[in-house]
């Protein structure tokens, strides 16, 4: 099992998991589903530990979704960021005289601000919540 790339940690509990469906089996060689109820809570942090595995993947899926839609409206805002700091730059050095593209270049400009600000905000939560995940994640693998 070394050959296979793994650890002597995980080959020690390969064995020991073969040395418990071994007593498991019985001296027949036949499943004895009595010796497995005995043991309740085994099976019962089992199940508990490997729904909380489970969802550590999905969450990790989730949370590299909501970031590449994140950098998405990252990417949408700074590109109307620049427009409306162009066109402020235009309408103050005298190229656009009318007012109305001032009043509409701040309008872009303040809420490019706005969503820049809260998209930061949850790119940093979304960047934690993920890291969670995958720490939880990369400890099922050591465990395993």
């Amino acid at each position: 099992m070394a050959k296979a790339g793994l650890s002597e940690k995980a080959v020690e509990e390969l064995r020991q998991i073969q040395r418990q469906i071994a007593e498991l089996m019985g001296a027949e060689g036949q499943f004895d589903p009595t010796k497995v109820i005995a043991e309740p809570a085994n099976l019962l942090s089992s199940v508990l530990y490997f729904k909380q595995l489970i969802d550590a993947r999905e969450d990790t899926t989730r949370w590299l979704s909501y970031l590449l839609r994140l950098d998405r409206i990252l990417i949408s805002s700074l590109i109307s960021l620049a427009i409306g700091v162009g066109l402020t730059a235009l309408y103050l050095l005298g190229v656009l005289a009318v007012w109305f593209w001032f009043v509409f270049a701040i309008f872009l400009d303040v809420t490019s601000l706005l969503i820049l600000g809260g998209c930061w905000i949850a790119y940093f939560l979304a960047m934690r919540r993920l890291s969670q995940a995958e720490t939880l994640s990369t400890m099922e693998r050591n465990t395993i």
